[in-house]
């Protein structure tokens, strides 16, 4: 294990740079709850966080994510999105089921964010009665031993350096 004077060394940005051997600073540029898994987007400079960063403030990156949540939400999704403000700001987030498990009494649940809010998905699956499960913060009857059922699946982006689709994509056990 490798501690610094500054205690970082569990930081997702400490172990990049570990595992990078990176000599230059990084920049987190798409960050999760702790609690929460998958992708995660980090820039080696100044220009490329930049560029990244607008790529994000333009609603131009597709943040795709799995989850589990309370309840059968096969019969009972009024409709594909959830389109409720967060904090007095809009927040639009886009859910298509997988299937319900009857056993667990819980959905699968694909989810595509094209709002920034904190805590959105967490949020506003709690304000419709169904809450992420393992969810520490949000939601009652929710809570399970295998911690939040929360995964950040793909980032879908134009590269602002070549101009190409990059998709990048994380499997999760969900």
């Amino acid at each position: 294990m490798i501690i610094t004077k500054y205690g970082d060394h569990c930081s997702l940005l400490r172990q990049a740079a570990l595992y990078f051997e990176s000599k230059r600073k990084l920049y987190i540029i798409h960050r999760l709850d702790r609690e929460a898994a998958g992708l995660v987007l980090l820039a080696h400079d100044k220009t490329a966080a930049g560029r990244l960063s607008r790529l994000f403030q333009k609603q131009q990156i597709i943040k795709r994510y799995t989850a589990r949540v309370l309840g059968n939400l096969t019969d009972g999704l009024p409709r594909d999105k959830i389109d409720l403000a967060l904090d007095g700001k809009s927040a639009l987030t886009e859910v298509a089921v997988d299937h319900y498990d009857q056993e667990t009494f819980t959905s699968k649940v694909y989810i595509v964010i094209r709002t920034g809010r904190k805590h959105q998905i967490r949020r506003h699956f709690e304000m419709i009665g169904h809450p992420v499960m393992g969810d520490p913060r949000y939601g009652e009857g929710n809570k399970n031993k295998e911690g939040m059922q929360l995964a950040a699946t793909a980032l879908e982006f134009q590269c602002p350096f070549n101009q190409k689709k990059l998709v990048f994509e994380y499997t999760s056990g969900l």
